[in-house]
């Protein structure tokens, strides 16, 4: 004897409303009678007339499992009801909250992820889900990756015609042995060679200038320090053979005052210095 259509009543916390609104418009998407109520309860202990009916009314209870549900009364008044009527006991666990003992030997089912449990969810029901359900993602082949075809230079400038588009008016080339047009051109390199030249000759003086100057700095200090004598910096005695010495040896100037032509030099170049 085939099992009768399922008739779901479907119980959840008022936390997990959006799942149970998805959950019963697919469910009817695929044939199935579907009993939620969306009114919020408040107050009394016992549950409502319109609850009691449904419960009543339906083969199966499709319990939204969650840690809202396991804190809720209402919830745990529902699916309590639903196992002393000996109805089916559909859990969807939406968490990692345990499921109460009177629960824990029913089948369960992970709803984690959504497509998946939705799908076994139709197998337990006996429903064929008019919507071809993915598989998960861990499941899912990965299509490669297509490298796109790259375009040319010509082809990314290039605008397309449009076929309302006028046809392209093509212009005479341009003529270049045109007489005042080469005499312009001509006029206008060679007043940019001059600029240039005349640049450049300035440079390379402003260079030869500074070499010029530094060499001969070099060379001025060079002589003097080769040249020049070194004066002693502590006084000395003397003899008088010492001081012929001195005058013959570095070419001192020593003027001829005829008191005394012993020890006078006038021939002698002297050494160069800035003294007057």
């Amino acid at each position: 004897m085939p099992e009768p259509a399922p008739k779901i009543f479907i119980s959840y916390a008022w936390k997990n409303q959006a799942m149970a609104k998805r959950l019963q418009s697919d469910l009817q998407r695929d044939g199935v009678e579907v009993f939620v109520d969306y009114e919020k309860i408040s107050g009394g202990d016992s549950l409502p007339e319109r609850i009691s009916a449904a419960l009543d009314w339906c083969n199966t209870l499709v319990l939204l499992w969650s840690a809202d549900s396991a804190e809720s009364y209402y919830v745990k008044q529902e699916w309590s009801s639903a196992f002393h009527l000996q109805k089916k006991i559909i859990a969807c666990v939406l968490d990692v909250t345990k499921l109460p003992a009177l629960l824990s030997g029913n089948r369960y089912l992970n709803f984690s992820l959504y497509e998946t449990g939705y799908a076994e969810l139709c197998r337990s029901l006996g429903v064929e889900p008019k919507v071809i359900v993915a598989p998960p993602a861990e499941k899912r082949e990965t299509p490669l990756p297509v490298t796109p075809k790259r375009k040319s230079i010509t082809d990314t400038f290039r605008r397309k015609l449009k076929p309302s588009d006028p046809a392209p008016v093509l212009k005479p080339p341009e003529v270049f042995g045109d007489v005042k047009h080469d005499e312009a051109n001509a006029a206008e390199i060679a007043m940019s060679s001059r600029w240039l030249s005349r640049k450049t000759l300035v440079a390379l003086l402003v260079v030869a200038a500074i070499l010029l100057t530094a060499n001969l700095l070099c060379h001025n200090s060079t002589n003097l320090t080769q040249t020049a004598p070194r004066f002693r910096d502590k006084p000395d005695t003397l003899s008088s053979q010492d001081v012929k010495a001195l005058l013959r040896d570095n070419d001192f100037y020593s003027r001829d005052y005829g008191w005394n032509n012993e020890f006078s030099n006038p021939q002698g170049r002297g050494f160069e210095n800035n003294l007057t």
